[in-house]
Formats: C-alpha cells, structure tokens, sequence
C-alpha cells in the first residue's frame, strides 16, 4: 500500500509540521509513503524515515507580493492570483500527479497549511480518482492573511479550502471548535488528531521542585501572542518578579523570541534544543506558561487551533499557566483537565493575582501536576496520535502502528 503526503513540510524535519509527519511515516513502517513537499530542501542534519521517498518543489507565488497601497495593491494582488497563481498551481497540479502514478498510491493525505495546498488536493485526488484524506492544523483565513492575500482573493481561496472538506473522506482537526466549525462547509466526517510524547517520555514527578531560592516559570517555541507575553512581564513587575519572597526566573526555550523589557528581570535564554533536553529543561521548572492570542485580528486563530506545545508541557508532568480568551479551544481542554491556572484576563493586576494565588497554594500545585500527567496519559501522547490517524484511513489503508517503547 501506498499513501502519498502533500504538504508544506518533510517529514523529519526539525520544524513542528515536520516532527509530526515524521512520526506518521515513521510509526507506520509496513507503508510505503510518497511525500511531495511543495517547499525547499530539507535540513541536512535532519534524517527521513526510511520508507518515504520524498519530492521538493517550491512554490513562487504564495504569498501575494502587494507593490501598491490602497486599491492599486488590491488589484494586482488578484491579478497575481488570477495569473502567476492559478498557472504555477496547473504545472503544479501535473507535477504530483506524475509523482503519484510513478508511485503507484491508493490514497492521498494533504495539509491544508498553504494556498496552494489548500488548492491542490481535491485537483489531483479528482485527476487520480483515489480516496482524499485532510489535515487541517490552522484556519486557512489565518492562513491567507498571513499570506498578506486580499479580501477578494482569501474568499475564492476559502472555496476552495471548503471544497476540500467535501471532497475529504475524513479530516483530521485539532479541536472541538474546528469540528463544530466544519461540519457546516461541507465536512463529513472530522478526527481529532493532536500530536504526543511517548508515555515512556512522560515525567511524573511525585511533589514540587526542590528548590528553595527561586520560582522558574518555562516556555517552550515561538511567542507569537505578543500582546499576551507583554501584558505577562508587565505582571511580573507588578510582583517585582517576586512570589513569597522568591525570585521569579523565566526559562525560555527555542530559535526564535522577541520580548520587550521595561524593568530588570531575571531571564534565561538557552536557544533550540532536541525534544528531549526540552522536556527535561522544563520538568525541572515549577511551571510552565501557555500564552495564546487576544488580538482580535487572531480570534479565529485562537478560537480554532491547539498549540502544539501544550503536548510538550503536559509531558513535563509540570503545572500549567494558560493565558488565553475565554472563547479559545483551550477553554474546553482546561474544563477538561485543571492543568493548574486558566487567566483570561490582558490585565497586569490580575494576571499577578492568579499568578501569585497558584503558586502559593502547594494543595493546587499538586492537583495541577497530576492533571497535567492524565492529560498526557489520556489524551496528549503518542500512542493516541497513530491510534487516530489510523482511524482517519482505516477502510483503505489497514496497518500496525508502531510506538515507541
């Protein structure tokens, strides 16, 4: 059997999209996955699994190059769709399908996590006449917008996303907002798919961190919720980054981070690391913080996708600050499971507050930290995410996942 992947990313890859997928081809290894990524070379410190034959090609023209302010940019942003697009998309659309006939596959699981992609799987399934699989990790308007597309232009693209919902056999979501969402354009049946750690990972620590002269609070990835992470260090100024006469010290962990500070803090800055040495560094936090978007140009962000890094958090067996809408997904996940503190609030004070009420309160912190571990336990690990994407191809593709011990 035979699945071809159509994404943005190799699998294998040290981004997220790529660690995912790489589970996938890997966790399946009686398959003989073709990957076409319509993107770049892969890193070359990065290793593919060995049963995936992969294909690059980049795509010129996703993302709309506006030259002009005002209507001007308008027009030729849709004219850039209705020609330089639309023609690169058609050689495109001949380019996987050849792909695919070589390899002879039975199905097709697309990302939806580009224009083009979200263009691209209903053409080629339609030309291949086989089953069409679709896995969706953000809205597309988010998507487009950060395409800097049009008005016009996102709206014929958004048919086109919508056409692939109903033109899927399954998709597979990362939320209960997006299920609720997408039954209405079209989608028949949608699987939760959220990736994990292997339950051999997971840390289960049996009390709080040892240590008597500091409060260290964790973040993991990119701080793209800006104004959530503003209104955070302007709490911790309110509390002269103190709780209980302890120094406050931020732990942060990846590549990429942009921060603004107006008093002196206490920060450690300790770049990219492996998933490993990132679950160990922030096990040995006393908890981690989960901001998530209040601007109301990312409501749709917030309110439809899961951060990917509340699997890595959950896996630390460590308490949880979530900093979030009232009206995001991880409102449900925090019904859910009490990972320790939900804040809904942009305003310092009473971010301090919650802040302080939490940490000083050793009978939630406990209850917190076995939350954290049934969430990963029950829900966040790996072996539910093969479990679930095997169900989202079961009838065509019957196969054995293989976890990790």
């Amino acid at each position: 059997m035979s699945l071809l992947i159509i994404s943005d990313v190799i699998p294998g890859d040290f981004n997220v999209g790529g660690i995912i997928l790489g589970d996938i081809v890997s966790g399946f290894p009686d398959i003989k996955f073709a990957v076409f990524a319509v993107c770049g070379k892969p890193n070359p410190e990065s290793s593919q699994p060995s049963n995936a034959k992969v294909f690059t090609r980049p795509f010129s023209n996703e993302t709309s190059r506006r030259h002009w302010r005002g209507w001007a940019g308008t027009i030729g942003s849709i004219l850039q769709w209705m020609g330089k697009f639309r023609f690169e998309l058609h050689h495109l659309v001949d380019e996987v399908v050849t792909f695919a006939e070589q390899e002879q596959v039975n199905a097709i699981l697309v990302t939806l996590s580009t224009p083009s992609l979200i263009a691209l799987g209903p053409r080629v399934a339609q030309v291949l006449n086989v089953p069409l699989y679709s896995l969706v990790w953000d809205d597309p308007d988010y998507i487009l917008r950060n395409h800097c597309w049009d008005r016009f232009s996102r709206n014929r693209m958004l048919s086109s996303f919508y056409s692939a919902l109903s033109h899927s056999r399954r998709v597979a979501v990362v939320s209960d907002s997006m299920i609720e969402e997408y039954k209405n354009f079209g989608a028949r049946e949608c699987i939760i798919l959220r990736h994990g750690f292997p339950r051999s990972l997971i840390h289960r620590p049996t009390g709080p961190i040892k240590n008597n002269s500091s409060i260290t609070i964790g973040f993991a990835g990119t701080n793209y919720a800006l104004s959530s992470w503003n209104s955070f260090l302007k709490a911790l100024d309110i509390l002269d980054w103190k709780i209980g006469g302890l120094d406050i010290v931020v732990r942060l962990l990846g590549g990429q981070v942009r921060l603004f500070f107006q008093h002196p803090a206490r920060v450690e800055c300790l770049g990219w690391h492996s998933n490993d040495e990132v679950l160990k560094l922030l096990s040995e936090c006393d908890l981690n913080y989960l901001p998530y978007p209040f601007d109301p140009s990312l409501s749709r962000l917030a309110l439809l996708s899961f951060p990917t890094k509340l699997s890595t958090y959950v896996a630390t067996g460590r308490p949880v600050f979530v900093h979030a809408p009232e009206y995001s997904s991880l409102r449900n996940f925090y019904n859910e499971y009490n990972l320790g503190a939900f804040c809904s609030s942009q305003d310092p004070g009473v971010i301090a507050f919650e802040l302080e009420q939490l940490v000083k309160n050793p009978d939630q912190m406990r209850k917190a930290t076995l939350e954290a571990i049934r969430a990963a336990d029950e829900e966040l690990n790996k072996d539910v995410f093969l479990d679930r994407f095997k169900s989202l191809l079961g009838e065509v593709m019957p196969m054995r996942a293989v976890c990790d011990p």
